[in-house]
Parts: structure tokens; C-alpha cells; sequence
């Protein structure tokens, strides 16, 4: 067996991606939130693919992708494909939009919450096990089944709890621990994953995939630009509670124009 490294970099890597990611589900549940709000489907629809985007892309699978760049295996060189990791951001993305708009519709009953839970979290675990399919390296991968049940429980219970969070109470303190849950959720599963990972072979040189430290530029300034137009976006629009605010005012504004009319219309 050839010896693995999680944290070639240190544990500088696994705070950052922690807070990354936490910023990328606050986001997301913030536009769920939003969208449960909206007055329209298409508006629904809107910032259900927003929480999709921002989950899936930067809270999930831009921690799977830079926790990966930090593995070593020791006596081999490891390269990625890059399409495959890729692809493992469009299962992330797919599975929590289905999550979350199986909570939406269903008004988050229990039922609703735990298949929610279950999508969101199979996004989780399904990023993970397709980014490490990416790696390639001269020597076979193996995995630990209990590990690997063990990462894709905690995926699992940490969705449907953050999920559940976020639609107990709407403020940014719930929002915040939704996040904070779900994030934590996230990092506990890749590393859990990670530790089930063994590889076994000659090492050495392997001649396809890409470099780890050519992708590193691109991968950060893919995150940051992203992260930074989904904060535009999320925060330029009123929260949920301020969209109820608004329509309850809104309401009571008709009525009383309606009494209005009425008088006008009344007979002395």
C-alpha cells in the first residue's frame, strides 16, 4: 500500500474550504428562503436554480475540488480529469435543486424534509465519489465500505438538519446555523470519505490528467467570481421576512382602499 496525505498543505486547506463552503450554503438557503417568498413560480424557479448554484457549486463541490488538490500519495504523482471533476459540481448542483424544490412544494412537512435531506445529501456524497474518480495516478484506489456509509450518513442527517433549520425560523441566526450545520456537514463527509480511500500500486509518474498546481489558479478565481455574483445577487433583493413585511403591508393597503370606495359608494 502506497502511504496517503490529506492535508499536504496543511490544515490551512481544511478551514479554508470550511468557511468557503459555509459562505456558499448561507447563500443558498438565504436565496431558498427568498424564493419560498416570491409571488411568482418563475420567480420561485429563479432562486430555487440561485440555491441550487450556490450549495451545490461553491458550498459542496468547491470543497470537494480544493480538499483534493491538498491530497498526496507518497512515492506516486496524481493528476485529475478535469471534466470528471466538473462534472461532479453538475451532481451536486442537480441533487440539491431536487432537495430543495421537494421541500418547497411540499411545504416542508416531515416526509418532504427527510427525502430532501436524503437528494441534498446524496448531492453531497455523489460530488465526492466523482471527484475522486477524477484522480488518476499510477496504482489502484480503494475504499473502506464502513468509512464510506459512515460519510454518506453524516451527509445525509447534516442536509435534512440544515434543511429543517432554515424553515423552522426565518432570521439570519437560523440561516447562519443552517449554514454553519451544513457546511460542517460537507467537510465531515469528504473527510470521512478521504479517510476510507487506500491506494495500492507501482507509484511513480502517470502520463494523463491535469497538474494540481495548474488547475489552483483557475479553480480560485472560478470560486471568488462566483461567490462574489451570488452575494450581489442574494443580497440586492429584500429577505423573506421582508417580502412578507411588504405584502402584509401591501394587503392592508387594499383593504383599505376597498373601505374607502365602499363609503364613497355607500348612500347617505
Amino acid at each position: 500500500m502506497l502511504e496517503t496525505d490529506q492535508f499536504a498543505y496543511g490544515v490551512l486547506v481544511p478551514v479554508l474550504t470550511f468557511v468557503v463552503s459555509c459562505l456558499g450554503c448561507g447563500l443558498g438557503l438565504s436565496a431558498a428562503a427568498r424564493g419560498r417568498a416570491a409571488s411568482s413560480p418563475a420567480h420561485r424557479r429563479a432562486w430555487l436554480a440561485v440555491a441550487a448554484v450556490a450549495i451545490g457549486g461553491i458550498g459542496i463541490w468547491a470543497l470537494h475540488a480544493a480538499a483534493l488538490l491538498g491530497f498526496e500519495v507518497h512515492g506516486a504523482q496524481v493528476r485529475y480529469d478535469v471534466p470528471r471533476a466538473f462534472a461532479s459540481a453538475g451532481v451536486a448542483v442537480a441533487l440539491v435543486g431536487a432537495g430543495l424544490a421537494v421541500v418547497g412544494t411540499r411545504g416542508g412537512r416531515r416526509p418532504a424534509l427527510l427525502a430532501g435531506g436524503v437528494l441534498a445529501g446524496l448531492g453531497i456524497v455523489g460530488a465526492h465519489h466523482l471527484g475522486v474518480s477524477a484522480v488518476r495516478l499510477a496504482g489502484e484506489i480503494h475504499l473502506h465500505p464502513a468509512l464510506v456509509t459512515a460519510s454518506a450518513v453524516l451527509a445525509v442527517a447534516g442536509a435534512a438538519l440544515a434543511l429543517w433549520c432554515n424553515l423552522a425560523t426565518r432570521d439570519w441566526r437560523t440561516t447562519t446555523g443552517a449554514a454553519l450545520v451544513m457546511g460542517l456537514a460537507v467537510s465531515a463527509a469528504h473527510y470521512t470519505g478521504m479517510a476510507a480511500v487506500s491506494v495500492s500500486g507501482p507509484g511513480g509518474a502517470v502520463l494523463t490528467g491535469s497538474d494540481p498546481g495548474d488547475l489552483l489558479g483557475p479553480f480560485l478565481l472560478l470560486v471568488v467570481g462566483a461567490t462574489t455574483v451570488l452575494a450581489f445577487v442574494v443580497g440586492l433583493w429584500p429577505t423573506e421576512e421582508e417580502v412578507r413585511a411588504q405584502d402584509r403591508l401591501a394587503q392592508r393597503l387594499r383593504r383599505h382602499e376597498d373601505r374607502r370606495r365602499e363609503q364613497r359608494l355607500t348612500p347617505r
